[in-house]
Parts: C-alpha cells; sequence; structure tokens
C-alpha cells in the first residue's frame, strides 16, 4: 500500500528563512516521486504517532541540515496530487 493513494498522506510543508527577506528553495531532482525540476519548499509525510512540530523537525534536519530556532504555524490547506494519471 502506498501513502497518498492508497490511504490518506498528511505532509508538513515550510519555508526556510533568515530573518531578513531570504528564502531556501530547493530544485525537485529526477528521484522525485513528482514534478521533477521544479522549484519548491521543503515538507515530509507525517509517520503515523508524530505530531507536526516533530515531522517539522526531522525534515528540516533530514533536508537542510540544521535545526529549527523557531517556527509558525500558518494553517491547513488540501491539496490532492495527481500520482500516475490518478
Amino acid at each position: 500500500m502506498k501513502k497518498g493513494q492508497d490511504y490518506i498522506g498528511v505532509t508538513v510543508s515550510f519555508f526556510c528563512h533568515d530573518g531578513e527577506g531570504n528564502y531556501v528553495l530547493q530544485k525537485r531532482g529526477t528521484s522525485c516521486r513528482d514534478e521533477h525540476g521544479r522549484w519548491d519548499c521543503g515538507g515530509g509525510g507525517i509517520e503515523f504517532g508524530d505530531t507536526i512540530e516533530q515531522t517539522l523537525r526531522k525534515e528540516i534536519s533530514e533536508e537542510y541540515g540544521v535545526d529549527v530556532t523557531d517556527f509558525e504555524f500558518l494553517g491547513v490547506r488540501d491539496v490532492h496530487r495527481e500520482h500516475e494519471g490518478t
């Protein structure tokens, strides 16, 4: 079974910045699931039992190699992505 296809997948998305108006974006590689070559903010799937904050801290550490110094919850958004035509 695949998260986001066979059952609902919930993710955390985030924007990292330096407090001076500069933001970090990453370019999606060919090994990503979809949207190859597009610029994207960071994000990652929430695992069962993890909180939003735990996932946020884990993903920022994995993707950027830094610790979270502060964060602000900006809201919720429903996004339904297409996978292999479905």
